[in-house]
């Protein structure tokens, strides 16, 4: 029976570390109506273990990229992220930016058209604790205040 338990405990202890290698999932936001995630996010540093412990006010680097769909000009669209803490206090400055400035992949704006890949890469400032928070990512219309494209990633914890 003890030989058991050590294995279920070993067990246990290697997804953990496992999990906290893997990079931050970003999944897409809970809004009525949906809002397409069809962007991929990546971080640097890149586990979720590096992100929890990373010094306060360290900075951040977002890569994000995917394909403008049929309509979508995103060459008049803002980018935002920010860390949220429960009850929606932001834990960190927001980030906020055109698309067209953060746009490292070709073609550039003003040509920039739909369905045209893209890459955008920017960095942020990380909270003074990522624990507990939420990194959401949107790409949306200035004007009306819509987004696009949103993902946002499960809360930050340590296993």
């Amino acid at each position: 029976m003890k030989r058991n338990f050590y294995v279920v405990v070993i067990l246990l202890a290697t997804i953990s570390m496992i999990n906290a290698q893997n990079p931050p999932f970003f999944e897409s936001c809970n809004a009525i109506p949906p809002i397409p995630s069809d962007i991929r996010i990546t971080t640097e540093p890149e586990s979720v273990d590096d992100l929890l412990n990373l010094p306060p006010d360290s900075s951040i680097v977002i890569h994000v990229s995917g394909t403008a769909k049929e309509g979508d000009n995103l060459s008049q669209s803002m980018v935002s992220a920010v860390f949220v803490m429960e009850h929606n206090n932001d834990a960190a400055p927001p980030f906020h930016k055109r698309f067209c400035d953060i746009l490292i992949s070709d073609p550039k704006c003003p040509q920039f058209e739909t369905n045209h890949n893209f890459e955008l890469n920017f960095t942020i400032k990380a909270p003074q604790s990522i624990l507990g928070t939420v990194l959401g990512i949107s790409i949306g219309d200035e004007t009306t205040q819509t987004a696009k494209y949103c993902a946002v990633t499960r809360s930050f914890q340590n296993n």
